[in-house]
Formats: C-alpha cells, sequence, structure tokens
C-alpha cells in the first residue's frame, strides 16, 4: 500500500512543500498514487505547494526571484490559453475580452534579472484557482528543461575542454587597429590547459533555466496568437513575435539593457539548432526530443562557493548589476561612479582582514575626461596629463595629481597597475590621510590611454595582492568597455 495515502491532508501538504524542487515533486507525483491523487483533488493545496517549493527561502533550494516571475508567467499563458476558444480558419480576429490578453505581451519585459524594490506587475503567487492539469504540465515542462540545461552544460564544458587556449603575457597592451596582423608579429601566449571543475553552480543552473523559459515563452505566446488570435494590437515586440523570432523578442523587450541574457539565449539556440535539426524544429525537439536520461540526474550537488562567492554572485543579480548597468548606459555619470565607488568600498569591507581594512576607494578622472570639467578652455597638455579627484568613499582626498606623480600619477603614466605594500617607503606618495599604510591603483585605459585611474587605500601595510589587482583590473576593463570616453 502506498504510504503516502495513509498520511492525513496536512502532513502530506507540509512534507510535499518541503521538497528541494520541482523535479523531485515530479518524481514523487509519478511513484506515488497517493500524491498524485492528493493533488489533482486539491489544486488549491497544488498551487501552494508549488510556490513554496520555487520560493524556498533556504540556500541553494528553490528559484532565484526572475526565474520564478517566468514561471509564473508561463502559467499564466497556459491558462489563458486553456481559457480562450480556438481560432476557426474562417473566424474574424477576436475582439479583446475585459481582461485583455495583450497584458500578456506587455508583461515579458520585466521577467527579468529584477531588482528586490521593483516588483514586476504580475502576480508574486500562482493563482489558487490554477488548474492541477496545468500545473502537472508545469511539473513535466520544468522536469524537461532541467535536463536540457544539464545536457547543454556538459556538451558546453566537454568544448571548452578541447579548446587550445594561451594566456597572453602580462604587463602588455593587445589592441589591433591595423586589421590582420601577421602571425609572427602576435605575443607569444602561455599553453593553458582547461580543467573540469564539476556540476554547474546553482547560479550557472538557474541561469540556464531562465533562459531555456524565455524561449518556451516566445513560442507559447506564438502559440496563443496562431491558435485564438488574441494579439489586437501593432508594435514591434507584437511584430517580432509574430516572426517566431525568439533572439528579436527578448532583444527587442530588453532594448534598454546590455544584458547577458540575449546572447546567452543566442548560444542555447545554437546548441538546440545542432540537436533538433534547425530553427524550426527546436521548440518541437525540447518538448519531446530524445535526451539521455542521465541528464535528469547527472549532478547531484551543485559545485559549492564560498559565501563571499555566494554574496558576490547574489548581488549581480540585484543591486549590483543595477549598478553596473546604470554605468554602462549612462556613460561618464558621476552618479554611477560614485555606486561602483560605494561597492567598492564595502565589498572590501565584507572580506577578511587586511582587505577590510579599506580605508578610501575612489576614482581620478583625467581632466579632458571628467563630466564636469572638460571644457575647451583648458590646454591639452594640462587635459591630458591631470588627473582630477572623483567619486569616492573616505577621507577627503587631494583634488589634483599630475601623471608622474605619487602613486596614481606613476600609474597613470606607466599605463600598468602599482601596488604599493608600503607608501612611507614609495618616494613621492602623496598622504592625503595619514592613516594609509599601503595602496593599489589600476588605470583604466582606452585606446591605449590612460582616461582614469581606481585608488584603493588601506590601513595595513601589504593590503593588497595579485588578487585585488585580477579583480580591480577586471572592473577596470569592463568600464572602459562601458563608459563612452
Amino acid at each position: 500500500m502506498d504510504p503516502f495515502s495513509r498520511l492525513p491532508w496536512f502532513a502530506l501538504r507540509n512534507i510535499l512543500s518541503d521538497l528541494p524542487d520541482l523535479l523531485t515533486l515530479q518524481r514523487l507525483y509519478n511513484a506515488s498514487p497517493g500524491v498524485a491523487a492528493f493533488l489533482h483533488k486539491n489544486n488549491y493545496l497544488f498551487a501552494v505547494i508549488v510556490d513554496e517549493i520555487i520560493g524556498g527561502p533556504a540556500r541553494e533550494r528553490g528559484l532565484l526571484p526572475h526565474v520564478q516571475d517566468a514561471v509564473r508567467l508561463l502559467v499564466l499563458v497556459w491558462t489563458r490559453a486553456a481559457d480562450s476558444k480556438p481560432r476557426q480558419e474562417n473566424d474574424k480576429p477576436a475582439e479583446a475580452p475585459e481582461e485583455s490578453y495583450i497584458d500578456i505581451l506587455s508583461i515579458p519585459g520585466y521577467v527579468k534579472e529584477r531588482f528586490p524594490q521593483k516588483q514586476p506587475p504580475i502576480e508574486k503567487t500562482i493563482s489558487r484557482s490554477t488548474s492541477s492539469a496545468i500545473l502537472c504540465r508545469l511539473l513535466a515542462m520544468m522536469t524537461r528543461l532541467r535536463r536540457i540545461a544539464h545536457a547543454c552544460f556538459h556538451s558546453m564544458i566537454a568544448r571548452c575542454l578541447k579548446l587550445r587556449v594561451k594566456h597572453l603575457p602580462k604587463g602588455g597592451i593587445y589592441i589591433n587597429t591595423r586589421g590582420v596582423v601577421d602571425r609572427s608579429q602576435r605575443p607569444r601566449g602561455i599553453r593553458y590547459v582547461p580543467v573540469d571543475i564539476g556540476p554547474p553552480t546553482y547560479f550557472e543552473e538557474q541561469r540556464l533555466l531562465y533562459a531555456l523559459l524565455c524561449i518556451v515563452l516566445c513560442h507559447e505566446l506564438w502559440k496563443i496568437h496562431v491558435e485564438c488570435s488574441v494579439i489586437t494590437t501593432d508594435g514591434q515586440p507584437v511584430r517580432t513575435l509574430l516572426d517566431d523570432n525568439v533572439v528579436g523578442l527578448w532583444k527587442t523587450l530588453f532594448k534598454m539593457l546590455k544584458e547577458n541574457l540575449v546572447e546567452q539565449i543566442k548560444t542555447l539556440l545554437e546548441w538546440l539548432d545542432g540537436q533538433a535539426g534547425g530553427r524550426g524544429k527546436v521548440y518541437s525537439w525540447m518538448l519531446s526530443g530524445s535526451i539521455p536520461e542521465k541528464f535528469s540526474h547527472c549532478c547531484g550537488r551543485y559545485t559549492s562557493m564560498t559565501d563571499e562567492q555566494w554574496a558576490i554572485t547574489r548581488s549581480n543579480s540585484t543591486r549590483g548589476s543595477q549598478c553596473l548597468y546604470e554605468c554602462s548606459t549612462n556613460n561618464l555619470s558621476p552618479a554611477n561612479f560614485s555606486n561602483i565607488a560605494s561597492l567598492l568600498w564595502h565589498a572590501y569591507a565584507a572580506l577578511p582582514s587586511p582587505s577590510s581594512s579599506v580605508n578610501w576607494a575612489g576614482f581620478y578622472i583625467r581632466q579632458d575626461k571628467f563630466p564636469a570639467l572638460g571644457s575647451s578652455q583648458n590646454t591639452p597638455s594640462s587635459n591630458t596629463n591631470l588627473l582630477l579627484l572623483g567619486p569616492f568613499q573616505g577621507r577627503p582626498a587631494c583634488q589634483e595629481i599630475r601623471f608622474g606623480r605619487g602613486v596614481c600619477g606613476a600609474a597613470a603614466e606607466k599605463r600598468e597597475t602599482v601596488i604599493v605594500p608600503d607608501v612611507l617607503s614609495f618616494p613621492g606618495h602623496i598622504a592625503c590621510d595619514a592613516s594609509s599604510r599601503s595602496e593599489i591603483v589600476v588605470p583604466i585605459l582606452a585606446g591605449g590611454e590612460t582616461v582614469a585611474i581606481i585608488d584603493v587605500d588601506c590601513t595595513e601595510p601589504a593590503g593588497f595582492d595579485e588578487e585585488d589587482k585580477k579583480w580591480l583590473e577586471e572592473l577596470a576593463s569592463l568600464l572602459s568597455e562601458c563608459c563612452d570616453w
């Protein structure tokens, strides 16, 4: 006898709500007649259980908020499709009902990596009136997408491991402005053998699931219109949707964002093309194509992440990414550089000693690139050889620093990172804060020239190392690409 059928409803409800993911619920649904009967009989509780599973508050449980939004939108699309009347061949386009289906097309633009203070205009929970059939369909879909995500992940990793990768030597500037360069003149790289570190992290799996859900949503929205003719307005998103252009739809909806999501969708579609045998067969393959069963249980755990990595990655999906997004869209806005200076300050404060002893973090910007003071009255020599104090966190600092003067000027002039373990022994050090004992300065290069610098001070000697250099140079590279210098 099925033991689950002997449990009181409230005990079974608690057991199901505590499951780690929808895949486990799907397996239990298929294995236990008692669980299947309970869920079909109580569609209200079925919706509650699904919501509680995907919203699991524990680490590496449930789905990230924007992935939850995509799941709820998919349920909404299916529900409205089930409520609509399929269009016959000679039917005229249906008039929009009081609760218009047009609303559905306005919602996907909000199904993105959102910030806590910005809630999407969709229900925060799955409607309790959602039919059991649709919720069962959701379980099957999420199980299928999970299998596809892991098949794609392991396929991509296998391809990466076969790449012949080389690191370029450090300390050089590799900018090609002459088109094709003779191979003999290229810098010699250092051979690097890629290493497989194991299963995906929680965030990698979430990103793949999210991109797959975006593909599913596009096809389901297109299917609704073809069968029910529910879209009665015109516009770029509508025309793109009716062309069945997955990448074009999301690129249009995210046109105000320079997100990696569109690139993720493109990459996934290219992989899916190869599996399905063509773009026109992708969605049918996603629903019923042959995928090895092993990808349903190939990774029993995620690749572990430290608390610091978890916090940084988590913040990149919320306020951290919002700050960098605003920087990339508003060019040299002082407000954006202020946000980045604040991010640096608080990121270092959250790290172990000596990083937590950082007492100054901010920017100096070349005068002719400074947002407020880049005027024609400045002479070319002063413009290109003078740094002005930009947004920062910490005590008051020098307002002007010439190239070649102090640690900041040295880094700007050399166009390379300077790490000073003991500022008291650095010739010409500019002591704005007497408590500073070590410093790192990273130049921001554009067109091979220093246009700004990132400056971080610490009250402990030897407060910075190669790890700080690596990530601050990554930030400098990002700012170089995102800003209109």
